[in-house]
């Protein structure tokens, strides 16, 4: 059964042994502006991890600005993951992201804004994606090539 739909938005994350990633990503919601009317949540779905990263979401709900909840799925997968987080969100936008990128300030509020709308203007929304790099890039790869980067998941 799906929780009611009674917060504006909810951000999901999914994430597997990413914790200090993580970290940064919950960081960067957390700093986030976002307009005062939007009410909004962000779940964390675990997908298995054997690192600290129940411990760290646990330490950022402690002064989160909106609620933060943690979520474990033990089917391996990203999609088992995300859909345990869909049936558990409260918002009416479900806002994607991932555990190794920083939003931008106005990222929530862009995606659902054309979605909130009376009528709503759209039935999907996207934006710039930019990862969070655990290592130095590879020098082959030429970050002023748009056109390669949907195969790492960089958006723009």
């Amino acid at each position: 059964m799906s929780a009611p739909r009674t917060l504006d938005a909810t951000v999901l994350i999914a994430t597997f042994n990413r914790s200090r990633l993580l970290d940064e990503t919950l960081t960067s919601l957390a700093a986030m502006p976002v307009s005062g009317s939007l009410t909004w949540e962000v779940i964390v779905i675990d997908n298995n991890s054997t690192d600290d990263t129940r411990s760290t979401v646990e330490r950022h709900a402690r002064n989160f600005p909106v609620p933060l909840r943690y979520l474990a799925e033990r089917q391996q997968g990203r999609s088992s993951a995300l859909n345990t987080g869909i049936t558990h969100a409260r918002g009416q936008v479900l806002a994607f992201t991932d555990d190794d990128v920083r939003v931008q300030d106005g990222w929530l509020d862009a995606a659902c804004g054309p979605l909130l709308g009376q009528p709503p203007e759209a039935d999907y929304t996207g934006g710039p994606v930019r990862p969070i790099w655990e290592v130095a890039p590879p020098h082959w790869l030429d970050l002023t090539r748009g056109d390669l980067w949907g195969t790492i998941a960089i958006q723009d």
